[in-house]
C-alpha cells in the first residue's frame, strides 16, 4: 500500500471522527512535528507542549480536511505558525531576557579575560624590572604565598629585610601596573 492510500484511508477515517487514525497520524508525525518546533523552541519541555497544541489544533481541524489534503503539509502548516508563536513567545519570556543577561555578562567577561592577560604580560614586564632581591622576595610572596618568616629562612636573610624588599618591590609594580589599577588593588596588598 502506499503512502498515499494510507493517506487517503487516514484522511477517511479522520473525516469519520475516528480516534485510531488520529493516534496514528500522532505516531507517525511526532518525532518529525518535535524536530522541527525545537529548532524555533531549544527547549523541550516547551517543544512537547508546542506538539501537543499542534496536533490537537490538527484533531479539530479534521472536519475541513479533504480527500486530496496532504496531512504532512496540513499539520507543518500548523506546526509553522505554532512554532512562530512559540519562538515570538520566547523571545518574550523572563527565562530568555535572563538568557540575554547572561550573555552579555559572558561578553564582559570575555573582555575581562582580555584585560586580564594584558595585565599578566604587563606584570612580567614589571617584575623583570625589579632588583633581584626584590623580585624573589614578591615571588614567594604574593605567588607561592610564604610568610615573611618563611621567605627570610628560605633566603637566610632577616625579616626586616624581607619587609623592607617587598614593600619596595610592591611599590614598584604599582607604579608600573597604574593602567591595571582595579587588577593590582585586588592582587598587590602590603
Amino acid at each position: 500500500m502506499s503512502s498515499t492510500d494510507n493517506d487517503n484511508q487516514l484522511l477517511s477515517a479522520l473525516l469519520a471522527d475516528s480516534q485510531d487514525a488520529f493516534k496514528q497520524v500522532c505516531l507517525t508525525y511526532t518525532h518529525t512535528l518535535y524536530a522541527y518546533c525545537y529548532s524555533y523552541t531549544r527547549n523541550s519541555a516547551y517543544t512537547e507542549e508546542v506538539v501537543q497544541d499542534i496536533l490537537v489544533a490538527f484533531w479539530n481541524y479534521r472536519h475541513r480536511l479533504t480527500l486530496d489534503s496532504s496531512i504532512k503539509s496540513v499539520l507543518f502548516t500548523i506546526a509553522r505558525h505554532h512554532a512562530i508563536n512559540a519562538f515570538r513567545t520566547t523571545l518574550r519570556s523572563p527565562v530568555y531576557e535572563d538568557y540575554v543577561k547572561y550573555s552579555e555578562a559572558i561578553a564582559c567577561d570575555a573582555n575581562d579575560k582580555l584585560g586580564y592577560d594584558d595585565f599578566l604580560v604587563n606584570l612580567r614586564h614589571a617584575m623583570n624590572r625589579l632588583t633581584r632581591s626584590e623580585k624573589k622576595v614578591v615571588e614567594l610572596s604574593k605567588f607561592e604565598h610564604y610568610s615573611n618568616s618563611e621567605i627570610a629562612e628560605s633566603l637566610g636573610i632577616s625579616e626586616k629585610t624581607v619587609r623592607n624588599q617587598l614593600s619596595a618591590g610592591l611599590s614598584k609594580l604599582r607604579m608600573y601596573l597604574t593602567d591595571f589599577k582595579y587588577i593590582v588593588l585586588l592582587f598587590i596588598n602590603i
